[in-house]
């Protein structure tokens, strides 16, 4: 059992190489005098949101909070456990996160300030990855509750949930299509790391890929046609694409040096 927030700290970086240095000695918001003369900010509404990241600049991981530009960073999460891991509700107005208050990993919810935060998992089990459906109805989730690691879901209230994956083996990182009928998700039933794709309800399951080495980390176009993924096909961490149904595999960044982590950006209006 993970038993410290640095534990836990360990085990998410290795998973997914979440964290990256945040300057321990910078001060928590930049001041406006700091920005060179030459810098323009971009008026686009894009650089008026907010970014939600996790640092450990005061010792211990917490989620802060930043405008789009870097500017009025804070720390919204606001506990002396480990919080990591954020991610929006679809309207903005909520952020998901997993937290180790009470001697395990939980899925907490707060509001976009910070504030009213929530247990939703309450369980003795590890909980964590929590990914919003496109409707803001629905949190899917990575529980070992069942002994190994397997996608559940729940609704946005902690209530109804439910086990969607029985594998032989752990299943992890869940990601919703944008039109929530599907969630695509890694898992390992087959002796290593592969995408597989199943019906919002569980049912339907379905492997995309299938190499001797590591397709992890699905993300989802926001067409829902293509299917971006981290692999180690070529003997170095890379990103590839594929269809959503699997076919038309192609390598995106093609560096010696490690690519993961990939993320689609939303169509902009």
């Amino acid at each position: 059992m993970i038993s410290r927030p640095s534990d836990v700290a360990a085990c998410l970086i290795a998973l997914t190489m979440l964290f990256s240095a945040c300057g321990g000695d910078s001060p928590d918001s930049p001041l406006d005098d700091d920005i060179p003369d030459d810098v323009v900010i971009d008026p686009d509404p894009v650089f008026r949101s907010s970014i939600a990241f996790t640092s450990e600049r005061k010792g211990n991981p917490e989620i802060y909070l930043m405008d789009a530009n870097g500017l009025n960073q804070r720390n919204i999460s606001q506990n002396p456990a480990g919080d990591y891991h954020p991610a929006w509700s679809p309207d903005g107005e909520t952020i998901a996160f997993t937290a180790f208050r009470d001697g395990q990993l939980e899925i907490y919810l707060m509001g976009a300030d910070g504030a009213d935060q929530r247990n939703l998992t309450d369980d003795r089990a590890q909980d964590h990855w929590a990914a919003w459906s496109p409707d803001g109805g629905s949190i899917a989730f990575m529980s070992n509750r069942a002994g190994q690691a397997e996608i559940y879901v729940m609704d946005v209230d902690g209530s109804n949930q439910r086990r969607l994956t029985d594998g032989p083996s752990q299943g992890f990182r869940p990601a919703w299509s944008p039109d929530g009928r599907m969630i695509a998700f890694t898992s390992t039933r087959d002796d290593n790391e592969e995408i597989y794709v199943m019906d919002a309800d569980g049912l339907n399951e379905r492997r995309l890929t299938n190499h001797i080495e590591r397709d992890y980390h699905p993300t989802w176009s926001p067409d829902g046609m293509s299917i971006a993924f981290g692999t180690y096909r070529a003997g170095n961490f890379d990103i590839y694409v594929m269809d959503a149904d699997g076919s038309n595999k192609r390598s995106l960044a093609a560096h010696p040096e490690l690519d993961v982590e990939p993320a689609w950006s939303p169509f902009h209006p």
